[in-house]
């Protein structure tokens, strides 16, 4: 903990969001655990912030919609428990210039250098923890964000 300058570790979850002391939790896990752990923060009264997918099917995001709802009946506006999902490359000025492109003949590709070697791996590769075809909604997200 020294090391990387970190005050306090948890040992797990539940240790996590049973701290008074903590108040928002940013889960950036692998796509599969999105769900409980959102789920565990809300329910523990913490403000969730979730890495895209919020969740693996729309059956359980909806869950986490209305379990943020059902935990804010003044609609979210006050300091009280909600989930969220971020864009944060959205403000930056090469989307905003891609998004005054013409959408009728946008072409998008995705360069990225984490499987570079045979022996790399990701747990985006195995379906079972939200990889392969589900991928679109883990960085596919950002296209069709900058499409909207």
């Amino acid at each position: 903990m020294r090391e990387l300058k970190v005050d306090h570790a948890y040992s797990s979850l539940d240790d996590l969001v049973r701290d008074p002391n903590v108040s928002a939790i940013h889960i950036c896990t692998p796509n599969y655990v999105h769900f409980e752990q959102s789920k565990a923060a809300l329910e523990a009264g913490k403000r969730a912030m979730c890495e895209k997918p919020l969740a693996m099917d729309t059956g359980q995001s909806h869950s986490l919609i209305e379990l943020s709802r059902k935990l804010n009946p003044e609609g979210g506006r006050s300091l009280a428990t909600f989930v969220i999902t971020c864009f944060v490359k959205r403000p930056g000025p090469s989307l905003k210039n891609a998004r005054s492109a013409n959408r009728a003949s946008f072409t998008a590709a995705s360069l990225q250098d984490w499987l570079l070697y045979p022996t790399d791996w990701n747990w985006r590769l195995q379906p079972e923890l939200g990889g392969d075809t589900r991928v679109v909604a883990d960085i596919g997200t950002h296209w069709l964000d900058l499409l909207t």
